[in-house]
């Protein structure tokens, strides 16, 4: 439910999902899920252009798992509050907190998991004609309390940033920059530069280079049973260069692109018996590929086409990154008939290993799905979706099953 008056504005909602669950591994029986979740938010604005708002969501359930169940609650509460300082500065400050609170049942016994992130932010926007300026500061806490005693249970991260918005026409130019003194990995400097140019009224060419810095999280470092708290941050730097061409009713997009990683972080079957491990760090990985998409209105009909070659590499060894398929293909096609739209999908990957020695081949697969939407009566609308059709059996993680067949059906109404 969603409405206002006079300046102030409210959302709320509520949902209950619960599934039984299917048989992923053979023999392990049925791996069930349950979410009961409650959202909120409200805010003002004044008649000096001043504001205020608040927000809260609370979820809580039970996952199932091959050896165990865990209880879990998700929480996030915050406040905020911007200001016109003048007519072209608006400043706005936001204080929240994130929970993330388990407590597993399984071979390893009882474990109880709790974070908590607190944070401080302070963004202000500064519009100067056709350009904008957005610059500010933020601080989080993190903290950890578990059944497991660790030798840090909290870190905080200080960062600055500012960004740069100019609008050159037919040249733009967005530019950011981030520093982070991080309490367990020092400091790090961060930032981007893209370039857009029209070279004239249909295509359009474009480069961007940036870096990033991820440290793990403290699930990373030290969820029982599925964490390594011996990992390093991930460092990386990407390029891309695109051109697009957009003519009539039509378009089409080709763009090539590199992302080279220090210490990527990822979840691989680090011992060969098919089953997910603790994350490790690969030392230097590459992430080289090309993107092909296009789109039309052909006789009311809408069709997208995505074609992807990415050739993701450990360099250390030449190998496939576990679990990255090099091959993806999607297309859509879309018709209006009245009251009625009906469509389809077709998603394809190609294979991938799932293992770091490139020896645990998982095969390719192709997926097709329906959807059918009707509005049947002024603000009502019915929609059904079929996903995976054919019942494709297929795996991305070695020995999970994923989903097969399935129906969903929906009813909304909106005024």
């Amino acid at each position: 439910l969603t409405g206002g008056d006079d300046g102030t504005r409210y959302s709320v909602s509520a949902s209950h999902f619960g599934t039984e669950g299917a048989e992923i591994i053979e023999g392990e029986g049925d791996k069930g899920y349950d979410n009961t979740s409650g959202f909120a938010r409200l805010s003002h604005r004044f008649d000096s252009g001043a504001e205020v708002g608040l927000l809260a969501l609370r979820a809580r359930g039970n996952t199932e798992y091959v050896g165990g169940d865990s209880d879990y609650v998700q929480q996030v509460a915050g406040v905020y509050g911007e200001l016109p300082v003048t007519d072209d500065w608006r400043s706005r400050l936001t204080l929240s907190e994130a929970r993330d609170e388990r407590e597993t049942h399984g071979g390893t016994g009882e474990s109880v998991f709790d974070t908590r992130t607190r944070t401080a932010r302070w963004e202000n926007t500064l519009a100067l004609g056709r350009h904008e300026l957005v610059a500010g500061a933020e601080y989080a806490r993190d903290d950890v309390d578990s059944t497991v005693d660790y030798d840090e249970d909290s870190r905080d991260n200080t960062a600055v940033f500012t960004q740069a918005l100019l609008d050159f026409s037919p040249l733009t130019v967005q530019a950011a920059l981030r520093h982070d003194d991080n309490e367990a990995y020092g400091e790090e400097t961060t930032g981007s530069l893209a370039l857009g140019y029209e070279l004239d009224d249909i295509h359009t060419l474009r480069a961007s280079y940036g870096t990033a810095f991820r440290a793990p999280t403290f699930n990373d470092l030290y969820y029982p049973g599925f964490a390594n708290p011996d990992l390093d941050p991930e460092e990386s730097e990407s390029v891309e260069l695109g051109l697009r061409g957009q003519l009539g009713r039509g378009f089409w997009d080709l763009a090539f692109y590199q992302t080279d990683i220090d210490d990527l972080i990822s979840n691989i079957d680090t011992d060969g018996d098919g089953f997910v491990d603790t994350p490790e760090n690969v030392e230097r990985a590459r992430i080289r590929g090309v993107e092909l998409s296009t789109g039309a209105e052909v006789l009311d009909w809408s069709l997208r086409a995505a074609l992807t070659y990415t050739d993701p590499e450990d360099r250390e060894t030449g190998n496939q990154l576990a679990r990255r398929a090099k091959k993806s293909l999607r297309f859509d096609a879309d018709r209006e008939l009245g009251d009625w739209t009906l469509g389809g999908s077709v998603i394809a990957q190609g294979e991938r290993y799932d293992d770091a020695e490139n020896q645990q081949r998982l095969g390719g697969f192709a997926t097709f799905d329906l959807r059918a939407s009707w509005d049947f009566a002024p603000g009502w609308s019915t929609r059904l979706t079929l996903e995976n059709l054919l019942d494709k059996q297929y795996q991305t993680v070695g020995g999970y099953d994923s989903a097969g067949r399935a129906a969903f059906l929906s009813v909304s109404f909106g005024g």
